[in-house]
C-alpha cells in the first residue's frame, strides 16, 4: 500500500525525480501495489482528489495525470476545483467530460473512494509519503533517501522486495 497527497510537496518532489509510482509499478512485479491519495491534507478539495485519483486508477491512466495534477496544485496553482482537473484529464490522457462525468456519478467508484477511506483509517498512517508491505512494514521515504542517496531507485526496489519475501 503506498500513500501520498497531492498537496504534499515532499510526495511531489519524489515523484518528479523518482518517478515512485513508475519505478514500483514497473520493477516490482507479481504483487499488488495499491495507491492511495490521503485526505487529511488540503481540506474538502482533497476528497474531489482522491476521487479523481480513483478514476485515474480505473482507468489506467494513472502515469498521465499524477505529474500535471501535482504540477497544478504546487507549482502554478491553477487547479482549484473538478473542472480543472477535468481539463487535466482531457488534455493530458483525452478523456471526455462526459466520460469522466459517468466514472464520477458511477456507485462503482463511490463504493471504492468509501473502500479506501475505511481502509486508510484502519492503517493508521499518519504521514506521507509513505508504503506500507504486508500490512508490517512502513517504508519512510525521507529517511531512505537520505540513506540511499545517490543509489535510490535500485535499493529502493532491493528494499522493497526484501520486506515483500521477508513475510512469506
Amino acid at each position: 500500500m503506498e500513500f501520498f497527497s497531492f498537496f504534499c510537496p515532499y510526495c511531489y518532489e519524489l515523484e518528479k525525480i523518482h518517478n515512485i509510482e513508475k519505478l514500483t509499478k514497473k520493477n516490482i512485479k507479481n504483487i499488488t501495489i495499491q495507491t492511495y491519495h490521503v485526505n487529511f491534507l488540503g481540506g474538502e478539495f482533497s476528497n474531489v482528489l482522491t476521487k479523481s485519483w480513483i478514476i485515474a486508477e480505473q482507468m489506467g491512466i494513472e502515469d498521465k495525470i499524477m505529474l500535471p495534477i501535482f504540477k497544478g496544485i504546487q507549482e502554478t496553482h491553477t487547479i482549484h476545483n473538478i473542472d480543472n482537473i477535468k481539463k487535466i484529464f482531457k488534455k493530458k490522457a483525452s478523456i471526455d467530460e462526459n466520460i469522466f462525468d459517468k466514472f464520477w456519478n458511477s456507485i462503482t467508484i463511490e463504493f471504492i473512494v468509501q473502500k479506501k477511506n475505511k481502509e486508510i483509517i484502519q492503517s493508521q498512517i499518519d504521514y506521507i509519503p509513505l508504503m506500507l508491505i504486508n500490512g508490517k512494514y512502513m517504508v519512510n521515504y525521507s529517511t531512505i533517501e537520505n540513506v540511499f542517496k545517490n543509489n535510490f531507485p535500485k535499493k529502493y526496489i532491493q528494499l522493497i522486495q526484501f520486506l515483500i519475501k521477508k513475510n512469506d
